[in-house]
């Protein structure tokens, strides 16, 4: 927790201001106590200064932007794709492919050589009785 406020100071500073704290009164009487203050930070608003930079070390740090409304939008647009690809283009018609949304990478295509059957039987120890 004190590498990460060190390290992203102007945006722990700038979202206390926002709810009237200052980050010199954490663990102070007056201000936020020291467990509050963590509860702040790892609990951070979406869209809040914290909330962008705790995406930013991760690796994808654009995910911060998928809120869960810009979640719902992107489930309306593929549901209205899916409608429009129902009622039009004729069998020819492919599928819309949906929004692409955070955490979901398209996967790489798996390719491998062509194995010999014989080759597998010798790695997995099965004797030919014939």
């Amino acid at each position: 927790m004190v590498d990460f406020t060190l390290n992203h100071e102007g945006e722990v500073r700038r979202d206390l201001v926002v709810h009237g704290y200052r980050l010199d009164d954490v663990g102070t009487e007056q201000g936020l106590c020291w467990s509050d203050f963590v509860a702040f930070v790892l609990h951070a608003q979406e869209g809040s200064a914290i909330f962008r930079a705790l995406f930013a070390e991760s690796d994808h740090p654009e995910d911060y932007e998928w809120s869960n409304t810009n979640m719902l939008l992107a489930a309306v647009v593929d549901g209205i794709n899916a409608l429009l690809w129902q009622n039009g283009g004729g069998s020819k018609a492919t599928f819309p492919d949906p929004v692409p949304r955070p955490g979901h990478r398209p996967q790489k295509a798996f390719a491998a050589d062509a194995v010999e059957i014989e080759d597998i039987n010798a790695r997995l120890g099965i004797v030919d009785l014939l």
